[in-house]
């Protein structure tokens, strides 16, 4: 098979030629089919890019600006102060950040995710960006509870 605008040299050809569109393309399935968003917050401009998936796990409409605030209204509000506990542990120690917490969505429900970032820090060692991802580990964490029921 064919793709449009190959010249014939069908879907491996074209991938050959176009690596990037292909890596792209396997980068999202994995974050899908992993339920994983990316994001990157410059903690300078206050600025939140996150990814496609980040978006739909959240339930913000993609696209929409992100603040920490749009972020923070989505934590549970029993998780609020560790989450936030645990970003200050990480900046201050340099150290990868990790926190499991809650997430209530208008349509979901209550989710559970697990976050890991990394603070970067300028020459003068302030930080100026965190970088991660965030995994949507309900399921899993619903199994364990299940299995310690037993």
């Amino acid at each position: 098979m064919h793709t449009p605008d190959d010249g014939g040299a069908g879907a491996l050809g074209a991938r050959k030629a176009d690596g990037s569109w292909f890596k792209d393309q396997l980068v999202d399935l994995a974050l899908s089919a992993g339920k994983i968003g990316i994001f990157e917050w410059d903690l300078i401009s206050g600025e939140i890019a996150w990814s496609a998936h980040h978006y739909l796990m959240f339930e913000v409409e993609p696209g929409s600006e992100i603040t920490y605030e749009t972020f923070r209204c989505r934590v549970h509000p029993d998780d609020i102060d560790g989450l936030e506990q645990s970003l200050a542990a990480a900046k201050a120690a340099r150290a990868l950040y990790e926190h499991d917490y809650r997430i209530v969505l208008p349509r979901a429900g209550t989710r559970t995710v697990s976050a890991k970032g990394r603070y970067v820090f300028n020459v003068q060692g302030a930080p100026v960006l965190m970088a991660g991802v965030v995994i949507d580990t309900t399921e899993a964490t619903e199994l364990r509870a299940q299995l310690a029921q037993r």
